[in-house]
């Protein structure tokens, strides 16, 4: 298979402020201060995601090179007239394969109790994990997954052991992070050790996969065209900008900010039109038009993940709270560092801290505001 085009793009996300439901709550913007919640070893089922999003900042500007069909006078001018100008998704497949894999992953979800329903036991990790490896299924997809963002290694991830994809571990980060991260999640699991921690691990570790596969499949479509389709399936969970989320990053988003939502699907239409404007029956040929479409799906996913890793944070005495803040905040500090290392490193700073009890989150908050401050 063709190798995609080294890229260099610079990402912007807008972040919104959330609240936790929790037995003590948390006073957003200050320091977590209580001392019996929110460490590795809480065991209560809670759902850091059930409250109403804060308002989020002003939305800012978009970009003057940026595809956004939901304005009909746009058409034609930011980006040569094409098929996604009616502001709708087309396929270029009736059955899109990924589709079905984001519904195993919010099945698995349920199985293990993400939005706090229950406390998960050995037998439903032992579920999880058979739906999670069926042929061709979740697991046959991360453990190919290479973070493009990084230089190419000497050969695809998926042609590579486990030994070798080790030492690539940023670029082959499905087989070399993400794996091992489920892996050791699904046997603590069944295994009945901090059941709760354990599928909040689960958990981030598929939004990273999801987040990851976003921006792949979304510039690996120059040579594949299908996986222009995963790329919308992994923010919607469908291809139907008009319906609502039914999985992937969208289904995270739509509610903590609408708009965030609409632009990640402006960025998957922008992917759509560039393929109908470059060789729709072949491999891409125009760089230019797809390193536009790339800022555009970098912008949208991170803001994606920052959304999420900010809502988290606001949520620490959530003890699963903790467990996506850390690793999905570390994920989220290679672009963080290209836009301002300085407070990268301040960030970085409160991630490592073993105790979340100890987090200035108010520091913490605005650093993330300062890093990623639009969409």
């Amino acid at each position: 298979m063709k190798r995609l085009t080294s890229l260099w793009f610079v990402p912007a996300v807008v972040v919104a402020a959330m609240g936790c439901e929790t037995d003590d709550p948390m006073s957003p913007g200050g320091s977590l201060n209580d001392a019996g919640t929110g460490g590795d070893g809480d065991t209560r089922a809670c759902d850091p995601d059930g409250v109403t999003a804060l308002a989020p900042p002003p939305a800012c500007a978009i970009g003057p090179t940026e595809y956004t069909p939901r304005d009909a006078t746009s058409a034609g001018k930011r980006f040569a007239a094409c098929i996604s100008d009616d502001n709708a998704y087309h396929p270029f497949q009736a059955d899109v394969p990924s589709n079905a894999r984001l519904a195993a992953i919010e099945s698995i979800g349920q199985m293990l109790g993400w939005n706090g329903s229950k406390v998960a036991t050995p037998a439903d990790f032992v579920q999880a994990r058979l739906l999670y490896t069926q042929p061709e299924g979740v697991d046959s997809r991360v453990q190919r997954r290479e973070d493009i963002h990084y230089p190419e290694a000497p050969k695809l991830c998926r042609d590579m052991t486990a030994e070798e994809a080790m030492q690539y571990p940023d670029r082959c980060v499905g087989p070399a992070k993400i794996i091992p991260m489920l892996n050791d999640a699904f046997d603590k699991g069944q295994k009945g050790v901090d059941p709760v921690i354990q599928a909040a691990r689960v958990e981030a570790a598929l939004i990273w996969f999801m987040f990851v596969s976003y921006y792949k499949e979304g510039l690996g479509c120059q040579v594949e065209l299908n996986q222009c389709d995963s790329t919308s399936a992994y923010w919607g969970g469908n291809q139907d900008r008009t319906a609502a989320p039914t999985g992937g990053l969208g289904r995270y988003i739509k509610s903590l900010s609408p708009e965030a939502y609409e632009r990640g699907w402006d960025a998957v239409l922008a992917m759509r039109c560039w393929r109908d404007l470059d060789n729709p029956s072949g491999v891409g040929s125009n760089t230019e038009l797809m390193n536009r479409v790339g800022v555009q799906l970098d912008r949208a996913g991170d803001h994606a993940l920052a959304l999420i890793v900010r809502h988290r944070l606001q949520n620490l005495g959530c003890g699963p709270a903790w467990e996506t803040v850390k690793i999905l905040g570390g994920v989220l500090d290679r672009a963080a560092t290209a836009a301002d290392a300085a407070t990268a490193t301040l960030l970085r700073a409160e991630l490592a801290k073993a105790d979340p009890t100890t987090v200035d989150v108010s520091a913490a908050t605005a650093a993330l505001e300062k890093l990623f401050p639009c969409p």
